[in-house]
């Protein structure tokens, strides 16, 4: 069984590394750091297309089999197929990275580096031991993993052929059924793999997207800032105490995040490109649909990218141009939206937070000034006062920029992406105020993990903007020569 699990997990990369790989060729120029945000892009992406593939497999077989990697053999052989025909024909060549990484080779920047190096892979070795613990502690997640995650997949894998009706009658308590089902049906493959059911998968699949989230982000910032800028944004990213408590639960939380920072890394490697070709744009609107697969928040985070590359792109791009983009974006989450269509139409029932809210009621919640309070009050406490986990990462990033500054060469990405969780932020806010529960209950069991949704794609955006430490040191040291 375990054998058969880890083969799920190698398909699945083989297959998201292909299709990686065959948007964003390698090439010569690439560095390390490139070459790592491929891997963890391809493990993410490789996960959200097997994802895909076994939901329409259930549809089309009738229900989960031990004979389902036969379908998965093709689809590897095809996208193996096409990026070598691509690299052979040489049709897609990338220029060299436009964002180059200061280089200093003063000793103190060196061991700076060192430090930071040791730092960051010391935390990120203690925390996945952590998590890992804490899966190996509670091997069925936490609450909601068994209320919802997990006892969907167990559902459909039990089923058989009645799955589709199997699975809104044994979910305990019926919550929250509208949710996308793309964790789910990967627990499910995984167990097709393995041949029956076992705690180890969902384990799995939340440990190596939580390390696949650090490993995203920091070569991402790597390959734009430098490396001791990257070990400090991996470090910050870390120190969200309830990012890695959060990890274990094997909630959606893990795969969505991820999702988001894919997709924000995507148009941000598009930004810096001179190339004509929209690549990175369709891979990051499969990335955007794998989030909207994954949870309905995906769904308003789609919206959130589309306008925020619509904000950004119109003011540096001419229309024609724009409209080319937005294609290209669309040709990445079309996919994706019509099986979520599908399973929005013919499988799920409907929202329970709008189906149950009149007009009048919403009315009078929307004017409640109470109601603002309420939630100003709840978001400060995270924010401001934080009473949560661990310590109050702003008031450190903001002496972090306060002591290093900050820089215009990468303002058009960073205010992609700030307007993107900008809107995101306005969403989550509008969901408060319009539900029909309980305002301050619902949020004491989800403020935590709707801050946490937005706070890589927080980071990459401060150390994007924040000024690389390395950079000030070689500006003080020619100062210091030129003073000589």
């Amino acid at each position: 069984m375990t054998a058969g699990l880890l083969l799920s997990f190698v398909v699945s990369f083989a297959i998201g590394w292909f299709t990686v790989t065959l948007f964003w060729l390698p090439t010569a120029h690439d560095r390390t750091a490139q070459r790592l945000a491929r891997i963890f892009l391809a493990f993410g992406i490789g996960q959200g297309m097997t994802s895909c593939l076994a939901f329409l497999y259930l549809l089309v077989h009738g229900s989960a089999s031990s004979s389902y990697f036969v379908v998965e053999l093709p689809v590897l052989a095809v996208v193996a197929l096409l990026y070598v025909f691509a690299q052979r024909r040489g049709a897609v060549r990338e220029a060299p990275f436009a964002s180059a990484p200061p280089r200093n080779d003063d000793a103190v920047r060196t061991r700076t580096v060192t430090l930071l190096a040791a730092a960051f892979y010391t935390s990120t070795a203690m925390a996945l031991a952590t998590i890992a613990l804490r899966l190996w502690q509670l091997p069925h997640g936490g609450q909601d993993a068994w209320v919802i995650w997990n006892a969907r997949a167990r559902a459909i894998f039990r089923a058989g052929d009645a799955w589709r009706d199997d699975i809104y009658r044994v979910v305990i308590g019926h919550v929250h059924l509208d949710y996308p089902l793309l964790l789910p049906v990967s627990v499910v493959r995984a167990w097709m793999y393995g041949g029956g059911e076992t705690t180890l998968a969902p384990a799995l699949i939340a440990l190596l997207f939580t390390a696949a989230t650090i490993g995203l982000l920091v070569a991402t910032v790597a390959a734009w800032c430098g490396r001791a800028h990257a070990y400090t944004a991996g470090l910050v990213l870390l120190g969200y105490t309830f990012f890695v408590l959060h990890a274990n639960s094997e909630q959606a939380e893990a795969p969505l995040i991820y999702f988001y920072l894919a997709t924000l890394v995507l148009l941000a490697f598009h930004d810096r490109r001179a190339a004509a070709e929209h690549r990175f744009l369709i891979l990051a609107g499969v990335a955007a649909g794998f989030a909207a697969w994954t949870k309905n928040e995906g769904l308003l985070f789609v919206v959130a990218v589309a306008l925020a590359h619509f904000a950004v792109a119109m003011r540096a791009r001419n229309p024609g141009a724009y409209v080319r983009e937005m294609l290209s974006l669309a040709a990445g989450v079309l996919p994706l939206a019509a099986i979520i269509l599908y399973f929005k139409t013919q499988l799920a029932p409907p929202n329970v937070w709008i189906a149950d809210v009149t007009a009048p009621q919403l009315t009078a919640q929307v004017k409640d000034a109470g109601r603002y309070f309420a939630i100003a009050r709840e978001f400060a406490k995270r924010l401001i006062l934080y009473e949560g986990p661990g310590v109050n990462l702003c008031y450190l990033l903001l002496l972090f920029a306060v002591c290093f500054g900050i820089t215009r060469r990468h303002i058009e990405t960073v205010a992609q992406i700030a307007i993107a969780l900008v809107i995101m932020f306005g969403g989550f806010v509008g969901v408060y105020l319009t539900m029909h529960a309980n305002v301050l209950a619902f949020m004491a069991g989800s403020i935590d993990r709707v801050l946490l949704q937005l706070w890589p794609g927080f980071v990459l955006a401060f150390f994007l903007l924040a000024t690389p430490p390395e950079r000030d040191a070689a500006a003080c040291g020619a100062r210091t020569a030129a003073a000589d």
